[in-house]
């Protein structure tokens, strides 16, 4: 939202006041210092002077000129105290009502099915109409086919498709424009596909964004070194959703005209998750992670699912994905031109040639010095907060996005 010139605009993307003849396009060079430290621009403030994001949990009012926001949703969680039969019993009952109060719809509402257990208990509960999956390539893994068996089993109409590394990457322009700020986390590639792909259909779509973050359920929790610091990096994934995977499922939905719903996010479900004891939901060693989970789905999924590891999206689309973006940019960057990156680079210099690739591409749409100071790099491993790479002394100076990075975890480590 912004008021200029006397005229109050506000717009679900800032493309849009772009538009508005009142608009004065000048860059905030407040919002470059906390972005190129966290890798986004410090709520409420974007790289825009005059424009602002509304806090996340909140709504505003405007009236005559003065603008009144308002907290509508206080995510301050306190420990309760129920035993394992219960929280299993509980836990299934409110993701069950969640997701069957967020079909409520004038239109068809199908789902998103990646055969990880998140997805897979969505849509076993909402039996849609319609499930969409997708994967890249042949590679040494992809959950989409995993997810046509799953759709055949609990009889659900699943389309799916295959994409090449090369399509992905002739949309990269079109994918950046649509996220009006700079990201790099591979995710949001096979996300803007599998959009498009629902798009064909429909214009709902539900989504199991959130379950990880509130379950502790990327590999590198296993890591967690006790019960205060699992909790307390589940709050910071939390707290910052709506800066990565839920800001990236919604650019990439609106960019194909879907609306995305997220039942493990709903605020009835978010007030007995994160009330849990974190002792509950840790995974020490071998202890698979997201166990009390996976333990209240286990009636509606078959075992394969219920019980089997833990695939980001970004992996789970198919280990051909990552290995095949490492493949092209090591291919398009030469050595002497990784060893002399300080020199054409000297701003936030790449530190691999993947970093290199992506770097060189932005500057050709944004070539000047305050553009380069808007690249981050903030270290993090299999999706973990900085903070979280203290728990294990491999993770220091590593800055990797997959799962496969958490050696003596991931089945299929590097």
């Amino acid at each position: 939202y912004a008021l200029m010139n006397g005229t109050f605009m506000y717009a679900s993307e800032i493309k849009a006041l772009l538009q508005h003849p009142d608009f004065v396009k000048e860059l905030n060079e407040d919002a470059l210092k906390p972005y190129m430290t966290f890798q986004y621009p410090a709520i409420p403030e974007t790289f825009f002077k005059g424009v602002f994001k509304l806090p996340e949990g909140h709504y505003f009012t405007y009236r005559d000129g003065e603008m009144d926001i308002r907290r509508y949703y206080d995510e301050t969680y306190t420990e309760g105290d129920m035993g394992l039969k219960e929280l299993v019993d509980t836990i299934d009952r409110t993701v069950c009502d969640s997701v069957k109060a967020h079909q409520i719809a004038d239109v068809e509402v199908g789902s998103f099915l990646s055969s990880g257990v998140d997805s897979s208990y969505v849509a076993a509960v909402a039996r849609p109409e319609h499930t969409y999956s997708i994967g890249f390539g042949k590679g040494t893994y992809n959950e989409s086919q995993q997810a046509q068996e799953l759709a055949q089993i609990i009889k659900l109409n699943n389309t799916s498709e295959a994409l090449g590394g090369d399509e992905a990457f002739e949309n990269f322009p079109l994918i950046q424009w649509h996220l009006d700020e700079p990201d790099s986390n591979p995710s949001c590639v096979p996300l803007f596909f599998l959009s498009e792909l629902a798009s064909r259909d429909l214009r709902v779509v539900l989504s199991g964004e959130g379950a990880d973050e509130v379950f502790g359920g990327y590999l590198y929790f296993h890591k967690a070194p006790d019960a205060r610091a699992f909790h307390e990096e589940t709050l910071r994934k939390l707290s910052k959703l709506y800066l990565y995977d839920c800001l990236r499922a919604n650019k990439s939905l609106a960019a194909w005209g879907v609306e995305g719903r997220v039942p493990f996010l709903d605020k009835e479900f978010l007030d007995v998750a994160m009330r849990l004891n974190p002792v509950a939901k840790m995974c020490p060693g071998d202890t698979i992670e997201k166990k009390i989970l996976r333990e209240a789905f286990s009636d509606m999924l078959p075992r394969e699912i219920v019980w089997r590891q833990k695939e980001q999206f970004s992996d789970g689309v198919g280990y051909g994905w990552i290995d095949t973006l490492k493949r092209i940019t090591a291919e398009a960057v030469s050595d002497d031109e990784m060893a002399r990156a300080a020199e054409r680079f000297p701003i936030n210099p790449p530190r691999n040639k993947e970093e290199y690739y992506y770097r060189s591409l932005f500057e050709e749409h944004f070539p000047s010095e305050s553009s380069a100071r808007s690249v981050p790099s903030v270290p993090s491993v299999a999706c973990s907060t900085a903070e979280a790479l203290a728990w294990d002394a491999a993770f220091q100076n590593m800055n990797e996005p997959s799962g496969r990075a958490v050696k003596g975890v991931h089945e299929a480590a590097y």
